[in-house]
């Protein structure tokens, strides 16, 4: 594993109430957390980068208010029309017309109806 080093000032260290090593294991889940919730890596390869394990880096992920579903609406609206296609429906079947935004759906799995513009808040 390659290293590197960091120079903080002393006070990040009190302010944050963490010492050195807890700083360090810190930071990578942050930048873990942060790369994953910009594209620019897997949900496997964040988690391997933070040190922890895939249910806890989404824990993790939580913590940090960040969903750990990461697709497009139209991939959203794309893998629920694959999937209704497999059962026999029609993509149609699931969408909400008389919802104030065309870009709801209504999945089998869920309680409520599915904003694809906001897949965490379900």
């Amino acid at each position: 594993m390659t290293q590197i080093t960091l120079q903080l000032p002393e006070t990040t260290f009190a302010l944050l109430r963490k010492d050195p090593d807890e700083m360090a294991g810190a930071l990578r889940e942050a930048a873990a957390v942060k790369w994953y919730e910009l594209g620019l890596i897997s949900q496997e390869r964040a988690a391997e980068i933070a040190g922890l394990s895939r249910s806890a880096f989404i824990t993790a992920l939580a913590r940090f208010q960040v969903c750990p579903l990461q697709y497009t609406p139209d991939e959203m609206a794309k893998w629920n029309w694959s999937v209704n296609a497999r059962r026999g429906g029609s993509h149609e079947s699931y969408l909400h017309r008389d919802e104030p935004s065309d870009r709801q759906l209504r999945l089998p799995f869920a309680t409520g109806v599915f904003d694809a513009n906001n897949p965490c808040d379900l």
